[in-house]
Parts: C-alpha cells; sequence; structure tokens
C-alpha cells in the first residue's frame, strides 16, 4: 500500500497508518520531527520530517546515522537494504488488507519469526486460565468432602461464581493484551509484556469484557428458543407412539437446528471477540468499550465472519487434534499396562503438540487477523 506508513519511536515500531493518520498524529503531538518513518518503497527510514506537509513548520533534520539508527540494515557495497527495519517480510505481509489466504500467510510467517514470544504469552494466559478455575475446583473438592449433597451444590455454585469473577477481572484482560502481543509480533516486534497491556486500561477493558459477555448469553438464551421448537417439532413428527421410521426425520431436523444455532453464534463470536483488545490497544488512543465493540463489529462485516471462523478453525487444528488425541487415547479399553502405557504417550504428545504448537499457532493466527483488520485494512480504508 503506498500509502501506508509504518512510525519508529525509540526501540519501538507502530503502523501501518495512512498519511492523514500521520498528519493527525503530528497535530496532536504523538509524532515528532524527530521520529522515523517508512513505507514500501523507501530504502532506509526517514525522519518525520520528510513527509511532505506532515509539520506546519520546522527545521530540517539530518537522518541518523547507520550506527545510531536502531532500524537501520547493514550497508551491502554503497546500497543499503529495504526496509532499513531487517523486517521486510513481516512488515510486507502486515501491511496488507484482510483475506483469509492473507492472514494465514502472516500467521505462519509470526509463528516461525515469533516463536518464542507466542509460546510465552501462551502460557501465561493458560495459565491466568487455569488460575481462574482452581477456586472451583477447591470448593468442588471442600463439598465432595463434606458427604453432603446439599454442600457439593452450594460450594461448587460459589466457586463457579469466584471462577467467572477471576475470568472477568483478571483472565479477559490478560486474553486481550495477549492478542495485541500477537499482533504486536506480526509486525515483527512482539514482547512478552504486552500480555499485560490490558490492565494499563483496566476499566474501559473490563466494561469491553462485561459488553462481551453479555452479548454471548443474549445469544445462547435466543438460540434456546429454536432448539425448544426443533425438539417439540420432532416430537410431533415422532408421534406420541415413538414411530421408529420417523426418528431419523426427527433427528435431522434437532441435528439441522443445532448445526445453524451453532454456526450463528460462532460468527457473532468472531465479530465480538476482538472487542477487548480494541480497548486495549494503546495505538487505540482511547477507544471506550462501546466504540471498541463496535469497531470490533463493523470491521469483521462483510462476509468476514465466517472467513474467520474458518481461520479460527485452522489456526486452532492443532491443539483440536491433540486434544482429541488424548481424550481417545485415555479411554482405550485394552490392559492396564497398555493403557497407561498409550495414556503417558499421550499426554508427552498433549505437552509437545497443544502446549510448543498449537497455542502459538492460535495466537498467531488471531494476531494476523487483528493486525489486518483493525491495523492495515483499517488503514487502506482511511487512505481511500
Amino acid at each position: 500500500m503506498a500509502d501506508a506508513w509504518f512510525v519508529g519511536k525509540g526501540s519501538e515500531r507502530s503502523g501501518p497508518f495512512s498519511a492523514d493518520v500521520l498528519r493527525d498524529m503530528a497535530a496532536g503531538g504523538r509524532l515528532t520531527p524527530t521520529d522515523l518513518v517508512w513505507q514500501e518503497g523507501m530504502a532506509a527510514w526517514a525522519p518525520a520530517t520528510s513527509v511532505p506537509r506532515l509539520f506546519a513548520t520546522f527545521q530540517p533534520i539530518a537522518a541518523p546515522s547507520l550506527s545510531d539508527n536502531p532500524y537501520a540494515a547493514p550497508a551491502l557495497g554503497n546500497d543499503v537494504s529495504a526496509p532499513a527495519s531487517g523486517d521486510a517480510t513481516a512488515l510486507g505481509l502486515a501491511s496488507r488488507p484482510y483475506s483469509f489466504s492473507a492472514a494465514f500467510s502472516l500467521a505462519v510467517n509470526t509463528f516461525k519469526s515469533q516463536w518464542i514470544i507466542l509460546f510465552l504469552a501462551g502460557l501465561i494466559l493458560l495459565g491466568a486460565g487455569i488460575a481462574a478455575g482452581v477456586p472451583q475446583w477447591i470448593a468442588q473438592a471442600v463439598g465432595q468432602a463434606s458427604g453432603d449433597p446439599g454442600v457439593f451444590q452450594f460450594m461448587s455454585t460459589v466457586g463457579a461464581i469466584v471462577g467467572f469473577a477471576l475470568n472477568l477481572f483478571v483472565s479477559n484482560h490478560v486474553f486481550a493484551g495477549s492478542v495485541v502481543a500477537a499482533a504486536n509480533a506480526a509486525r515483527g516486534h512482539g514482547r512478552v509484556a504486552d500480555v499485560f497491556l490490558g490492565f494499563k486500561r483496566y476499566g474501559t477493558v473490563l466494561l469491553t469484557n462485561l459488553l462481551v459477555t453479555l452479548i454471548a448469553a443474549g445469544v445462547a438464551i435466543v438460540g434456546f428458543v429454536p432448539l425448544l421448537a426443533a425438539a417439540f417439532a420432532a416430537d410431533a413428527i415422532q408421534g406420541w407412539n415413538r414411530n421408529p421410521e420417523m426418528q431419523p426425520v426427527a433427528a435431522i431436523l434437532v441435528g439441522t437446528c443445532m448445526i445453524a444455532i451453532f454456526l450463528t453464534a460462532a460468527v457473532i463470536g468472531v465479530r465480538i471477540i476482538f472487542a477487548p483488545a480494541l480497548a486495549a490497544d494503546p495505538e487505540n488512543g482511547d477507544l471506550n468499550a462501546f466504540a471498541a465493540l463496535w469497531l470490533s463489529w463493523s470491521r469483521t462485516s462483510g462476509g468476514r465472519g465466517f472467513s474467520l471462523l474458518g481461520l479460527a478453525f485452522v489456526g486452532g487444528l492443532i491443539m483440536i487434534v491433540f486434544i482429541l488425541l488424548f481424550c481417545v487415547c485415555a479411554r482405550v479399553g485394552i490392559p492396564d499396562w497398555q493403557t497407561q502405557l498409550i495414556i503417558y504417550a499421550s499426554i508427552l504428545l498433549l505437552g509437545v503438540g497443544y502446549f510448543l504448537l498449537g497455542i502459538p499457532l492460535a495466537l498467531a493466527t488471531a494476531g494476523a487477523a487483528y493486525q489486518l483488520l483493525f491495523r492495515s485494512d483499517r488503514a487502506a480504508t482511511a487512505a481511500g
């Protein structure tokens, strides 16, 4: 994109931004004449003053020397490689508009080049999720130890409420930061610390998570109505005497309804799931919760919901495969020592496949989609 600019501040890089966005940043003081800029086609990063009409008045600033420029590429004879950041592949892929193939290519590139960042971010995210589930496990264990069904039910309810609160107040903030961290990794400069960006705008991210949760709950409630109607229709088709010949028809009716509800809920889910990350992303300024939710919804319109759903399935396929492998191996009914051997082997495979491959690839996919949808694609739209 000819109007896609990247900005360098110290050791940080951000973008792409359109020229209009650069001018707004300069007017607001978020871009200074000493900051560096780069776009496709430039041989090296240059001072922001090199962009025409970016600053009302300025004194010409000399470009930093290669030794002082953290983005500069090593000189090859009298030539300088482009881009000067050394991230030509990452910056090129990360500046494309969203499409399934573009997001998948960027995710694979990010997985290969930024695996350690994705792996560590995934461990932190997984740890936050496990920590949120600990109170429920403890409460259920206490209730079961009491031997009283009433106490068990009460403790299970208390544990579920505490677990939900921890997810809402802690784990979901980590998830929002993880998506931003993965998106930054897609541009070649991810940091593990970005996982905690959700806590910097804590209240806004919390409200955004609450809105997303309420919408998800509403979709679940609304989806229950047609499912219940399908169940009654299935009963009517089979008749009160449960005609065996009509059971397949009834099963198809209920199954079709369930698939339709699942796909609808999943598409709605992928259209709002980026809202907390948008609220946590410092590049979005003071974006409020409602604006973040609307931005997530609007940028995933035009049939992109199904594209994102397919991308999420492909990105999470390794995790799904190894989880299913573990579940199947754990239930194989063969002699005990062989069963134990298969279980231990499956746990090992789960550890290698799920933690080392599955989680990093899933995060890379989420980060690639976020980068192309809400940074690159939006910059292209703003540029006209």
